[in-house]
């Protein structure tokens, strides 16, 4: 064990340990290309954005880039995971949002359940009883938590719409490289004498899901990409998003819409919960491999800022995914990854 061990630099903010970008952490090279890919794949949200909200789709993409650039919150905070979405629930979110009227009135709805649930992380953050409850929640518990998390993924995949049902070839080549990344000890053996293999374990999930997409397109099951080059700097549509989209703009919700809401926010909560769980798990796990720096995991910190997150969006871009947290590094800005 590294009897030198160090935790990154930070400066107290009572919970909240602030990291600043290119003072306390530097830029890593790894880590900023996988936060890209990750920050890409928030663009899947544009559909339900643009279908179920009825926002154009410039304005929509606007929304989305101000929900991507919130992830470094969790970074800057102290946190080292890195945000998400509340997926399990999206069904639920979309059904609920239909009993409203397309435009303002359907806007204002997704406001109150995603200022429902900034507030519900809150309280539990506030209170510690998010902490409180992860401690003392038995082991046989958690461990049925962390098996029923791949479970979902999987029926959700096998579902009519689900990529492994539909893209059969492409999954599953890219989820045999995944697991043999991860898991393979004879690969992690050789990554030490050879240098490509150590590379495409060190950038995660991106020459998997590249190797996956050229072997789809192979295989007939995706189409070729249609590459269309455009401006490659383009800033976000923040008048029209306070004009159309945030509380400034179609006004705040009524109590009514609020009292509709709070059972699906319990539900949101209490399904992220899990996300908790295995935050906790995770980070246990990659402590034991690394013995080189402190990785402190404080889920009423956590709580907080996914808490902030949402309320953030809730008033300005409400988002129909909401926001959680996954484990993962720092976006792009990381003295060491997990």
């Amino acid at each position: 064990m590294n009897s030198e061990k160090k935790e990154l630099a930070f400066i107290s903010m009572g919970i909240f340990k602030l990291r600043i970008p290119f003072i306390h952490y530097k830029l890593e090279k790894v880590e900023f290309i996988q936060g890209l890919i990750v920050g890409a794949t928030a663009l899947s949200a544009i559909p339900y954005m643009t279908e179920y909200l009825g926002l154009p789709y410039e304005l929509a993409w606007s929304c989305i880039i101000l929900e991507a650039f919130l992830y470094i919150l969790h970074a800057n905070l102290g946190d080292p995971v890195i945000p998400g979405w509340i997926t399990a629930t999206l069904p639920l979110t979309l059904a609920y949002l239909t009993s409203y009227e397309m435009g303002a009135e359907r806007i204002q709805a997704m406001i109150a359940l995603q200022l429902l649930v900034g507030l519900v992380f809150i309280f539990m953050g506030v209170t510690k009883l998010a902490e409180g409850f992860i401690k003392n929640i038995p082991p046989s518990i958690k461990g049925g938590i962390l098996m029923a998390t791949p479970i979902t993924v999987l029926q959700g995949q096998l579902s009519p719409k689900g990529q492994l049902r539909n893209f059969p070839i492409a999954v599953g080549v890219g989820a045999l490289l995944l697991a043999i990344i991860r898991f393979s000890s004879s690969y992690q053996e050789k990554r030490k004498k050879y240098k490509v293999l150590d590379i495409i374990a060190k950038y995660g999930n991106l020459f998997p899901y590249l190797i996956a997409m050229v072997i789809g397109i192979a295989a007939g099951e995706l189409a070729m990409p249609h590459v269309e080059i455009g401006t490659f700097v383009k800033i976000p549509m923040f008048k029209e998003m306070l004009q159309q989209v945030g509380v400034f703009g179609v006004g705040f919700p009524g109590i009514r819409m609020f009292l509709s809401a709070l059972p699906l926010a319990l539900i949101c909560y209490v399904i992220a919960f899990g996300d908790f769980v295995t935050s906790e798990s995770l980070i246990k796990e990659a402590k034991a491999e690394r013995d080189d720096e402190i990785i402190d995991f404080n889920s009423s910190r956590s709580n907080l800022i996914s808490g902030i997150r949402n309320i953030i969006l809730a008033i300005f871009a409400p988002f129909p995914p909401t926001g959680r947290t996954f484990v993962g590094g720092n976006d792009g800005f990381c003295e060491h990854s997990l």
